[in-house]
């Protein structure tokens, strides 16, 4: 057998020994935007650019990325709706 069909053998033996692992890693992976996802959740059906996505995170007014990885970032969707909640309450009233 071939070892990534091994690994994959394992994952799913360990899925189904306890599903609620399995849960809280579907979990987790919803609560992480990658850069295009953060990009949609901010701009709704006209996602923002990243460059200004990078340029609100230095400014603060968008939330630091985690560095999961060399080269890869992700943002925590409570830190988003955090941030949006507070871009909404800044508004004029009409």
């Amino acid at each position: 057998m071939s070892r990534r069909k091994l690994r994959h053998v394992k994952i799913r033996r360990l899925q189904s020994q306890h599903p609620a692992a399995t849960n809280m890693e579907t979990q987790m992976q919803s609560d992480l935007l990658d850069r295009d996802a953060t990009c949609r959740f901010f701009g709704g059906t006209r996602p923002i650019n990243p460059a200004t996505l990078y340029r609100g995170v230095r400014k603060g007014r968008y939330p630091k990325p985690v560095k999961v990885g060399p080269g890869s970032s992700r943002w925590l969707r409570a830190e988003c709706q955090a941030a949006l909640d507070r871009l909404i309450d800044r508004r004029p009233a009409e």
